[in-house]
């Protein structure tokens, strides 16, 4: 898949030297404390990319009159058609370690929740140096924040703000000297050591290639490590996450469902008719571009039971969308049900 804009220029002149140095690979779950290893299923789970860690040295020389800037943009098929799902981290977010002198952040979610339908996924990812000056320093902050909503909320939500945060990525690249540090372009699908599409961590290292590199390299508490400790070269560490349903949390990022809902147990609990603003819920249900099958079915089931015992006084309402879950189909349940229907 052909990249342009952003830091795919950037990333794609490094990746293809073949005289530099660079480590991307996989780390699977016997080296890193059993995390991954899970190949999602087509129309079945969601991916959710993390960045777990980002780690800078010699701050005070090699980054001397620049800000650091990790961006991330993966393109994957979705409901709607293809996405692509950019996100940015700025200086503001990175912590200083030891003597000032080592910058890290982690754990930082850079996509929602996305259902994943099959086919390739196609990330590009690198750590940036963008030269110091005022106006990027606000923008920076600025691209930051929206980013925030593109990891904390629910894909619909998300998708709204994906074109400003890819326009201003191109206006920060556009402002003077940047240089990339570290970075990848690659399709997580069909990697060359790899070429299933598994959960799990994902580093990105400039450290020449070595069996010896590649069998001692191992995660542990989001760190990656090589002989006991944390490697010393500036690297990246992504991580895949296969969900086969969405948590509790995760629903409550889905607000005009939840207004819906709220709707359906008020009427309920006032003894009206709630099939009205029932079939107003499904229909929002069915129609949302953030949810698997089997979660619609889950959340669909769940409520209309729910109502039920709202109606027969043997509850009262839950005052979060996922609390209908209770009540809900299990995810395998769900995931049969699904296969019989033609919901999604």
């Amino acid at each position: 898949m052909s990249w342009s804009g952003g830091i795919a220029g950037l990333v794609r002149d490094r990746w293809t030297d073949e005289s530099t140095d660079r480590v991307f690979m996989h780390i699977g779950p016997d080296r890193a404390e059993d995390e991954g290893g899970q190949v999602p299923e087509a129309a079945e789970s969601y991916l959710q990319l993390y960045v777990a860690r980002a780690h800078l040295r010699n701050v005070r020389e090699g980054w001397k009159g620049y800000f650091p800037v990790v961006q991330t943009s993966v393109r994957l098929a979705a409901p709607g058609g293809a996405r692509e799902i950019p996100y940015i981290v700025g200086s503001d977010d990175f912590q200083s370690l030891g003597k000032k002198d080592e910058l890290f952040f982690r754990d930082v979610s850079a996509t929602p929740p996305i259902p994943y339908l099959g086919g390739s996924v196609n990330l590009i990812a690198g750590v940036i140096a963008v030269v110091k000056n005022d106006y990027a320093k606000e923008l920076i902050g600025l691209l930051g924040s929206i980013s925030s909503v593109v990891g904390g909320q629910a894909l619909t939500t998300a998708l709204g703000v994906i074109e400003p945060l890819k326009s201003g990525v191109e206006g920060l690249l556009r402002l003077g000297d940047k240089q990339l540090k570290v970075g990848v372009i690659t399709d997580l699908s069909s990697n060359k050591r790899k070429p299933t599409l598994l959960s799990g961590y994902y580093a990105v290292v400039d450290l020449p290639e070595s069996p010896d590199l590649l069998s001692s390299l191992c995660v542990k508490n989001d760190k990656l490590m090589r002989d006991g400790s944390e490697i010393k070269e500036d690297y990246l560490l992504l991580r895949l996450d296969v969900l086969d349903a969405l948590g509790r949390e995760e629903w409550r990022k889905f607000l005009s469902l939840e207004k819906l809902a709220t709707k359906v147990r008020e009427a309920a609990a006032e003894e009206r008719s709630y099939q009205t603003p029932f079939r107003a819920f499904k229909v929002g249900v069915q129609m949302s571009d953030g949810l698997i099958a089997s979660d619609k079915i889950r959340i669909i089931k769940g409520l209309e039971a729910e109502a039920d015992e709202i109606a027969g006084k043997k509850r009262t309402p839950s005052r979060r969308l996922g609390g209908s879950l209770k009540l809900a189909p299990s995810p395998d349940a769900a995931r049969e049900i699904a296969k019989k229907t033609n919901l999604g």
